[in-house]
């Protein structure tokens, strides 16, 4: 590895701590569901869940009766799942990235540091993703399934990512594409018993109906994400890299491209139902290693520094849009320690 390569995981490391800190030492108020999960940590804590009678997974409950074993502070479980969280982040970014500290700034603008902060329970079954997919990408289809499995103990929205397993062989053309879009458009419109073939998988989720997830204002999020995919999608396809390229692989543009058009889906879909937008971020979680690895792949440099100022200013434009005008999506603005 050359010394350029070293310093920018450097960088890569330093970029992603103060997020940690931020993730991990913050106040109740920020982040719509962190109140949740320290109501649930102090339940646990004294005896007050029942397994049989509870919403969350096993895994997660289990892992908090651990931490309520060695730590009493409701804060101990924001700590704790912020540094297993955050660990697998940086491994992911640090490993796979051709430039973390890019990636780190994707990871904030398109929304996922929001994500940290908000969907605990998902984001440790992504973290186990993560090691799903390094051995899937290893051709270790059997360990790979086993984790996904594993992952589903603590969000079992994570068996989506067998997906990635089913279409691992699937190649990117303009049949893969047609197949792809004719089967969204008609699952879009035979979107209800699609719905009631997910409740039946997973009926905690029967409590969302009529909810706010079935409203426009949910619905504007899904739109706006379906746009920013959208153009990620294009963006891998005018600048496929060659065959023989090295840095960010032909084999790797491929898997990620499948992986951007599986979320490109999976929100349209959303788009009846909001909730279904989760199971997206498995996928385009790999946004953050895409656009670093095409950009990287760009032999003109000129065009490679405007394409990167171009994808820097939009990203964020997108981030400060929603920062200012809705606010509410992710409440991480403004922010408060704890204390």
């Amino acid at each position: 590895m050359d010394t350029s390569s070293i310093k920018s995981k450097n960088y890569g490391f330093i970029a992603i701590v103060p997020f940690f800190i931020l993730s991990a030492f913050r106040d109740s108020s920020i982040g719509n569901d962190t109140r949740s999960y320290l109501m649930i940590f102090e339940r646990v804590k004294f005896g007050q869940i029942d397994l049989k009678n509870t919403n969350f997974e096993i895994g997660y409950i289990k892992l908090n009766e651990c931490i309520a074993f060695l730590f009493s502070n409701s804060q101990s479980i924001i700590i704790i799942t912020s540094i297993m969280i955050y660990t697998a982040y940086y491994f992911f970014i640090k490993k796979f990235s051709a430039s973390p500290v890019f990636s780190i700034f994707l990871f904030l603008t398109l929304g996922y540091f929001g994500n940290s902060v908000n969907l605990i329970r998902q984001q440790l079954a992504l973290s186990i993703v993560f090691l799903a997919w390094n051995y899937l990408r290893k051709d270790k289809v059997v360990v790979a399934f086993i984790l996904i499995l594993f992952a589903s103990l603590f969000h079992n929205t994570a068996l989506v990512f067998l997906l990635a397993i089913v279409l691992k062989k699937i190649k990117i053309n303009k049949i893969s594409i047609a197949i792809f879009s004719i089967i969204t458009i008609v699952g879009y419109i035979a979107y209800i018993p699609i719905l009631n073939l997910f409740l039946r998988i997973f009926p905690v989720y029967n409590s969302y109906i009529g909810s706010i997830y079935m409203n426009g204002e949910v619905r504007l999020a899904s739109i706006m994400n379906l746009l920013v995919l959208s153009l990620i999608f294009i963006f891998g396809l005018v600048f496929k890299p060659s065959l023989d390229s090295k840095q960010f692989s032909y084999k790797e543009w491929n898997m990620m491209t499948v992986y951007i058009m599986i979320s490109i889906s999976l929100t349209v879909l959303s788009l009846n139902f909001n909730l279904i937008a989760r199971a997206t971020d498995y996928f385009s979680i790999f946004s953050i290693l895409y656009i670093p690895g095409i950009i990287s792949n760009l032999k003109d440099k000129k065009l490679k520094l405007i394409i990167g100022f171009l994808v820097v200013v939009v990203c964020l434009v997108y981030f400060f849009v929603i920062q200012l005008y809705r606010p509410e999506w992710n409440v991480i603005y403004p922010y408060k320690f704890y204390r």
